[in-house]
């Protein structure tokens, strides 16, 4: 049953609705729907029925416009059997319109039969345009394959031995991605199977490798060679045999990634115990070698040489999946509550409250989070609701499901004050949108430079003034530090307006925003008492992973501003009570004088460390107090799960908001988010990067996938649930870019969003004065470009004839030097025509692969270049998702040769084509998808442009092969709009 959606429902504030449909190679995509779908389904074996043809008059002239004979089908129900039934319960609106009141309120829809009449009815008629001897031949039960169900049984908790023997056991393709789950079992199986699967296969290929014993000649560094810390280091060189790669081609690609490893000493091949391990890292790309390895040479055929023995011992990280599969098990029913706080959540609008007791409320609230990630809407738990105590047999229909107020908000001024962040157009419908939210679930979509984070923040802070404490996360620690200090910068401004022209007793406070790391923190706080300066370094190891602490909003940042050290700034007078509270105390404690005064700069760093230290147990205590007082803590979701932050989040989290959304795994977000439906707001674009998916496309030596879910770990909660139906608020205004530098993006990948520029992006700003320089300095130098339309800019396309890609033999990553310098020269060249006005800080190269990251590093430390120093280090695509530049040059480092790889994925292309403010550049060969336009057959082939298929390796290096659509299209219209400069 389709029921129309009404016309302006996003104007209205109630947002926007997608449906599933069939788009690339088969797969499910959701899609702008303009109507609620309820399907119902009868249940296989447990059904009669009947087909005759409509002889009845009555009845056929009910279907005057009918072109082909009518058939009348009947269905009953077998006793103890009864319907499913898909996508009740949803949100739905359209004002003015009968509909509305058929769903929303169980109004009549004929007679005095409702909606739950219909589905609750035992028999069912219909009337079916079709002959009835050709229907009942396609309405055979014996025809339909038999019910799929997935191969891994019932129990899904954490056991290897388990899930060994299941992966081992059920070997084959990949299977579909499921977008709606018949049973909370189907559900578990798939989402642990992709994640199990996703890893296991690397754990067995590292323990196997452990078994090698490699010959390895050691090179030791001098003093000043040193590959980091004070120790000396060594080089092991190692040689690994063709039949040794060929064996491990996948799993080495994917286990060097991370470069650190433990390497263990033998002193024979055959010895079974090794005399001692050594931590170690992987110098996976010649750029990095070190200066004692350029002189190395082989040794000689007489030359006398010690012979050592190696094993290289990688360690996949079990633990990370484990908390992922952990969180997907909690969703099964009888689980224990995750949150604490569940039993005193926000209330629910539009249900009946009765005798409701909390505990039948958290039921509810359960079933319903349950429900939702079934993904096939609430009639399961709408259809029995008990709005009395558990002992009473009475149940209640429900319409839809409960609304929650996110912005339920008293003060009025207060109110105006945080809406002065959102576009004056887009005031109305948001406060429409998060003050009626439907499970308390909100979802934002937006393209890049459309301020969604902003306007997460905005959400956020309405949230944590009507609930109290919210737990922010995001995928990435880059993505978390983004969001922790928007939301603080958000914070800031809204106070300073609030209070403006008010007495001090009516002030109001910054939220007291915490970026929550893990052990790193004391270490962090220990190193800035030292040297003040090193904020940017504070917890670094050569030979551990690269920590990812910052100083701002941590908890170190909080206790130094406490303790007045010159490592932060001062506390602000509107900064959290707590925080100055706090600050006080310390001024007072006795046993904290040597601490005050060595982080003030008072007493010198060894005088501190030659006296009495302030006790490791105090100063952690220290970090639980600013804890305690948080209004807002900022993890990411495997934090969020760590000893530190998972009290907190039991216990005091009263709502959760997620930024790039789109980014994460079902699995993460179940960790984070927890079971009792508690108030929760994602925000992404699902047109940007996905989730990770190490072994998507990978298969065994047999041909099997080596993650048969791989697909379905490929979905992401936002997408998800936009998949569902549920409405999603979209950003619609472009504030990031110059005039022009979005129509890209907006043509060949937000074609379905109506979007707009904003005041902020006219290019004869100050801010966009930079794009305006380099489009005279190429147009003077290349005469024979075309001018970007008058008060636009354009990207420009930098095509190097005959540049050379090399494919890294193991890792299979591309690099191409000859790119590499035509960009590095072009940005030199550009600098130095604005009279070095334009300073190289203010460009960023990006580049898919990560070996050519590593040659333009390698190349910019020549002396021609020495004047870019500081433009800041090269990034991958992928690690640049959330950041952007006021230019940005991006190396594709693919030729026609090689083909265009992973350039082709339309997620990487969108990031590669949104990170800039002024100017985008791009590097590559035009000619990387074939020969454009008019220059083939003089056009007569243009309809096959983009048809062609090309094998490509994705972020994680997995084999497909995939058709370079919208890769070629932007070649295409750069080139039609003459953007290109022959080199």
């Amino acid at each position: 049953m389709e029921f129309p959606m009404g016309s302006t429902t996003e104007e209205d504030g109630f947002g926007i609705c997608h449906r599933l449909e069939r788009r690339n190679a088969g797969l499910q995509v959701p899609t702008i729907t303009d109507t609620r779908t309820i399907r119902v389904k009868f249940p296989r074996g447990s059904i009669t029925y009947s087909v005759d043809s409509l002889d009845d008059d009555k009845l056929q002239r009910l279907f005057p416009t009918a072109t082909r004979l009518l058939s009348i089908v009947r269905v009953s129900l077998k006793p103890g059997s009864e319907v499913t039934v898909e996508g009740y319960g949803l949100p739905f609106a359209n004002p003015g319109h009968a509909s509305e009141g058929w769903l929303n309120k169980l109004q009549p829809i004929v007679g005095d039969k409702t909606l739950v009449d219909i589905l609750m009815q035992r028999d069912f008629t219909f009337i079916v345009h079709k002959p009835s001897h050709v229907l009942r031949r396609d309405w055979n039960e014996d025809q339909l394959p038999p019910p799929f169900s997935y191969p891994y049984g019932t129990l899904h908790d954490w056991d290897m031995e388990r899930f060994d023997n299941l992966i081992k056991n059920n070997k084959g393709h990949q299977f579909w991605p499921a977008w709606t789950f018949d049973d909370q079992n189907s559900h578990t199986a798939a989402l642990v199977q992709s994640q199990i699967q996703d890893v296991r296969w690397l754990c067995h290929a590292a323990e196997q490798i452990a078994e090698q014993r490699f010959l390895a000649r050691f090179v030791t560094t001098k003093e000043d060679e040193n590959a980091g810390g004070a120790e000396l280091s060594s080089f092991a060189i190692i040689s690994l045999t063709g039949e040794f790669l060929n064996h491990y081609d996948a799993p080495l690609r994917h286990l060097i990634r991370d470069q650190f490893l433990t390497v263990e000493l033998y002193n024979k091949a055959e010895d079974e115990g090794h005399a001692t391990s050594l931590d170690a890292r992987i110098v996976a790309h010649p750029t990095e070698i070190e200066p004692p390895l350029k002189n190395f040479r082989p040794a000689g055929k007489d030359e006398l040489i010690l012979q050592n023995w190696i094993a290289l011992r990688f360690s996949p990280n079990l633990n990370e999946t484990k908390r992922k599969v952990d969180a997907v098990c909690s969703l099964q029913s009888g689980r224990r509550p995750s949150n604490l706080l569940a039993l005193d959540a926000p209330k629910l609008d539009n249900y009946p409250t009765g005798t409701c007791t909390p505990a039948n409320e958290l039921e509810l609230r359960m079933s319903l989070h349950r429900a939702l990630v079934l993904g096939s809407g609430l009639w399961s738990v709408l259809r029995a609701f008990k709005p009395l105590s558990v002992s009473s047999p009475a149940t209640v229909v429900l319409p839809c499901v409960p609304d929650v107020n996110l912005l339920d908000i008293q003060d009025a001024t207060f109110m105006d004050a945080l809406m002065m962040e959102i576009l004056p157009t887009d005031r109305d419908r948001f406060r429409q949108y998060f003050s009626k939210r439907a499970l308390g679930l909100g979802l934002m979509t937006a393209g890049p430079g459309f301020g969604k984070t902003t306007a997460l923040s905005v959400a956020t802070l309405g949230m944590g003034e009507t609930l109290g404490p919210i737990f922010a996360s995001a995928p990435t620690h880059v993505a978390v530090n983004t969001f922790a200090a928007r939301l603080y910068a958000i914070s800031s401004s809204l106070v300073n307006r609030y209070n403006k022209d008010k007495k001090e007793k009516d002030h109001v406070r910054r939220k007291l925003v915490v970026r929550g790391y893990d052990d790193e923190e004391y270490e962090a706080f220990q190193s800035l008492l030292r040297d003040p300066k090193e904020t940017d370094d504070a917890t670094s190891d050569p030979w551990k992973r690269p920590g990812r602490w910052n100083l701002h909003l941590s908890k170190t940042h909080w206790l130094l501003m406490c303790l007045r050290s010159r490592a932060v700034p001062s506390m602000h007078p509107c900064d959290s009570i707590a925080i100055h509270r706090l600050q006080r105390q310390v001024d007072k404690d006795s046993k904290l004088v040597r601490l005050r005064r060595v982080a003030s700069g008072t007493i010198s760093w060894e005088e501190y460390a030659n006296g009495k230290m302030v006790d490791k147990n105090v100063i952690e205590a220290l970090f639980r107090r600013i804890l305690e007082a948080a209004d807002i803590v900022c993890t990411t979701p495997a934090q969020s799960c760590s000893k530190f932050y998972l009290d907190w989040k039991k216990t005091k989290a009263r709502g959760f908001a997620v930024d790039e959304a789109a980014n994460m795994t079902r699995p993460d977000l179940y960790s984070l988010w927890g079971n009792t439906m508690m108030p929760c707001i994602l925000a992404g674009d699902e047109k940007q990067l996905p989730p990770a998916v190490i072994s998507l496309d990978e298969k065994d030596s047999q041909g099997n996938a080596i993650n048969r879910l791989g697909r379905d770990a490929k979905i992401s909660p936002l997408e998800f649930f936009q998949g569902l139906g549920m409405p999603v608020y979209r950003l619609r205004t472009q504030l990031r870019m110059a005039h022009g530098l979005f129509d890209l993006s907006k043509r060949f990948i937000y074609p379905d969003v109506d979007c707009t520029y904003g005041p902020g992006c006219s290019i004869e700003l100050d801010a966009h004065r930079i794009g305006r320089d380099i489009e005279f300095f190429v147009l003077a130098k290349y005469p024979q470009l075309n001018a970007a339309p008058t008060g636009s800019l354009q990207p420009i396309f930098i095509h190097c004839e005959g540049s050379h890609c090399h494919t890294d033999p193991i890792t299979k990553s591309k690099s191409n030097r000859d790119q590499v310098i035509v960009a590095l020269d072009f940005i030199l060249g550009f600098i130095s025509s604005t009279a070095r006005r334009v300073q190289p800080s203010q460009i960023i190269i990006i580049t898919p692969y990560t070996a050519n990251m590593h040659v333009i590093e390698e190349i910019r430390k020549r002396p021609k270049y020495a004047s870019l120093a500081s433009m800041k280090p090269a990034k991958t695509i992928s690690s640049f998702q959330g950041q952007e530049s006021d230019i940005v040059v991006a190396i594709m480092a693919t030729t026609k040769q090689s083909g265009p790889g992973m350039t082709t994925d339309e997620h990487q292309l969108n990031v590669m084509l949104s990170r800039h403010r002024s100017g985008l550049i791009i590097v590559g060969d035009i000619y990387v998808t074939g020969r454009l336009g008019d220059e083939r057959n003089n056009g007569r082939r243009q309809v096959q442009v983009g048809r062609d298929k090309f094998q490509v390796r994705g972020t994680n290096r997995e084999v497909s092969w995939v058709s370079a659509t919208v890769l070629r299209s932007v070649h295409q219209t750069l080139w039609d709009n003459k953007r290109v400069i022959m080199i």
